[in-house]
């Protein structure tokens, strides 16, 4: 594993506010994503312009929670 890989596993790892964002997200605006199963190899569509605003979310709420995080220090 390479630097990259380690610094995005260890940020992954820590789930937070913008994964909570993203999931809340994908329940809420892809069909049956309240049911979508999270180790499923079944493919999920979704029009480009959805997966846009889905970025600008989760994008979103990491930066609040790491101002949070920052502002507390």
């Amino acid at each position: 594993m390479n630097k990259t890989d380690d610094v995005a596993s260890e940020f992954m790892g820590g789930g937070g506010e913008w994964l909570g964002a993203a999931r809340k997200w994908m329940q809420e605006n892809i069909r049956e994503g309240d049911t979508l199963y999270w180790n499923s190899n079944e493919p999920v569509s979704i029009a480009f312009c959805d997966l846009e605003r889905f970025a600008r979310t989760v994008a979103i709420a990491a930066v609040r929670e790491d101002r949070r995080k920052r502002t507390r220090n």
